[in-house]
């Protein structure tokens, strides 16, 4: 390392040349060295950004995912409220679903014979002169009434009729069956119904929040409803 020594005397053209050789490298490297150092610096601070965008878009996914999950329905937020005589009815209710309240008007109860939840909503059926059968959210909004097409009715009380039976549950399928028979069935199947469908079996499924359009699985007329029961029409 003679050639950076101080020597007594101007320096030789060799010695300079080389000084400045080493000087221009030196530099060089300094530069590369910062240039070096900022590279490395700017990848670091992409790579926190980028960490930080993935740790936020996870964020949104797991709200958005926290937000669509759907809330089990709690039977425990149906309630009733005695209300005496409604002029059709001697000891009607009004029923409360998440506090909302029924429309009692169009659908008049004196008592609620089950709840069967099926995800977020529930199946409710109400005792009235013909049981009524609905499908509820917990607005205590009705997304199906079982009746059908306002002639059939929701036929839950084998007493009214042997096929008659109250509605079965499987998984998310309700299956019901309504009714054409009429306060006088042999009226009724004789005379008004003798070709048409006096009885039908339906199902309908609701999952993912949607809600099938009714299967018909089965039906009988009153042709076929006589004979099973051997009702005497010449009566």
């Amino acid at each position: 390392m003679s050639v950076f020594r101080n020597d007594v005397g101007r320096p030789s053209n060799k010695t300079i040349m080389i000084r400045s050789i080493l000087k221009g490298i030196c530099l060089i490297i300094v530069i590369v060295a910062v240039f070096a150092g900022g590279y490395l610096l700017n990848i670091h601070q992409d790579e926190q950004t980028d960490k930080q965008v993935k740790n936020d878009e996870n964020k949104v996914v797991n709200t958005t995912k926290k937000s669509q999950e759907k809330t089990e329905f709690d039977v425990n937020k149906v309630t009733t409220k005695n209300i005496g005589s409604d002029g059709f009815l001697e000891n009607a209710i009004e029923v409360y679903v998440y506090e909302n309240k029924l429309d009692s008007d169009k659908y008049p109860s004196d008592k609620i014979i089950n709840i069967t939840p099926i995800d977020d909503v529930a199946v409710i059926e109400l005792r009235s002169e013909l049981n009524i059968l609905l499908l509820v959210n917990q607005k205590g909004e009705v997304l199906y009434d079982f009746e059908r097409d306002n002639d059939y009715y929701y036929c839950s009380d084998n007493n009214y009729s042997s096929e008659c039976h109250k509605y079965e549950v499987n998984g998310n399928t309700i299956k019901y069956i309504v009714s054409d028979l009429g306060q006088d069935i042999s009226y009724t199947t004789c005379v008004l119904n003798y070709n048409k469908d006096v009885l039908r079996e339906y199902e309908i499924t609701y999952e993912d929040g949607k809600l099938s359009k009714p299967n018909k699985l089965s039906s009988m007329s009153g042709k076929e409803y006589i004979e099973k029961h051997n009702i005497d029409c010449s009566r």
